[in-house]
């Protein structure tokens, strides 16, 4: 079904009047309009119909897709319209300044304009700077920034935004990308026992000292067999968590020689099929090594794994995932070839694990992924810096490499 046709389907679908069983109900002009709960997926099938222009998918957010939709949608129904067009040119003439996203009322232009877009972050310090970039971040003291709420925040983390047709999509961008900030701060601390504790947005982190956060605290009683609070050290009572603030201004996170090219890939635009890989597989190690779950933590490593590693070559007979994965990681970190082999059996046997978590067998889980998170680190800091894979540009180039230098094993 067409975009036109699913518009109209949606406006057969409307309903006037008062209903017990409404999905959504709208109102417009003292008259009420309901849609039923048996055709609550038609609002998804217009706007996943919509955002396959790309075009459009990158200027708004479904959000706004949304509401412009249902503004226009209820609009038609109140004036017994149908759609004889294709909804397409609606967001290309918004998209045009030929007509405003808010009132459809004609106006000379809407011009996209840049934006930068700050928010409070807490569990971060600066100990030598006011401000700071990194990459194409910017961190500093929240009074730096116009209505900032300085009353609630110290400091605040800010990116620039290229032409914004839709602040809620603009917005939405910049969340990602602040939670990427922090995942790859998380890779570079490398801390196993998830010690870095960033937090974007308010309420933020309460300080605990000069260099500590308040987390959260528990409150819980044990009771012994006897159905009665257990009288030992430290068994009942509040526990304050506390972590140590990420001192960003320090060389180890904004100019660390090993990971520093990290922050300009991220920056970019250009980037080729290895150096999207590198950072896409900081990004899974730096969600790892966040995660509350084991689970996911072992999930999140097996992605950065694939994600840095894998190649599907065209052909009848294959290497498994596992096999083609461990060549290329101990041809990376591995100085010898007794610690080839012992690593390309762990390797094989760690991914045994998430193929049985993925597949729902068994539930026992370890906590090996740290020391694949800490391999596959390992292999990120060769692939940025060694010369011999300077000129690598995608995976298929690095295959071949590898091929060659097996060789001569």
């Amino acid at each position: 079904m067409c975009l036109k046709d699913l518009l109209n389907k949606l406006l057969s679908l409307l309903q006037e009047g008062d209903n017990n069983n409404a999905y959504k109900t709208f109102f417009i002009k003292n008259r009420k309009i309901w849609l039923s709960c048996a055709d609550d997926r038609i609002f998804e099938e217009i706007i996943d119909d919509i955002y396959k222009n790309k075009k459009l998918n990158t200027m708004f957010s479904r959000k706004t897709i949304y509401r412009l939709i249902k503004d226009l949608v209820l609009e038609y129904k109140i004036t017994d319209k149908v759609f004889d067009s294709d909804i397409n040119m609606f967001f290309e003439k918004i998209s045009k300044g030929e007509i405003s996203p808010f009132n459809y009322k004609l106006k000379k232009e809407i011009n996209p304009y840049n934006g930068f877009i700050a928010v409070p972050i807490s569990g971060i310090t600066l100990k030598n700077n006011f401000e700071i970039e990194i990459g194409n971040f910017k961190i500093g003291l929240a009074q730096l920034i116009k209505s900032m709420p300085i009353d609630k925040c110290k400091y605040y983390i800010g990116v620039k935004i290229k032409n914004i047709y839709d602040n809620s999509f603009a917005v939405e961008k910049a969340e990602n990308m602040f939670l990427d900030f922090v995942r790859l701060i998380t890779f570079l601390d490398g801390n196993f026992y998830g010690d870095v504790h960033i937090k974007i947005g308010l309420p933020v982190y309460e300080d605990y000292g000069q260099d500590e956060i308040h987390i959260k605290t528990y409150s819980y009683v044990i009771l012994n067999e006897q159905n009665e609070p257990e009288k030992q050290l430290s068994a009942y009572g509040d526990i304050y968590n506390t972590a140590h603030k990420i001192v960003i201004d320090e060389d180890f996170f904004c100019n660390n020689p090993d990971f520093n090219k990290l922050w300009d890939l991220y920056a970019s635009d250009t980037l080729n099929e290895m150096e999207q890989r590198i950072i896409n597989a900081a990004l899974c190690i730096g969600e790892s090594l966040s995660s509350q779950d084991i689970k996911s933590s072992i999930i999140y490593t097996c992605m950065a794994l694939e994600t840095l590693f894998s190649f599907d070559e065209a052909g009848l007979f294959q290497k498994s995932i596992a096999d083609k994965i461990s060549d290329i990681a101990v041809f990376l970190v591995c100085k010898n070839k007794e610690h080839r082999l012992k690593t390309k059996k762990a390797i094989k046997k760690f991914y045994g694990l998430r193929s049985t978590l993925v597949h729902g067998g068994s539930r026992e889980t370890n906590d090996s992924y740290k020391e694949f998170n800490n391999m596959i680190k390992a292999a990120i800091r060769v692939l940025l810096n060694d010369e011999r894979f300077s000129n690598i540009k995608t995976i298929k180039e690095l295959y071949e490499l590898v091929e060659d230098a097996q060789k001569s094993y």
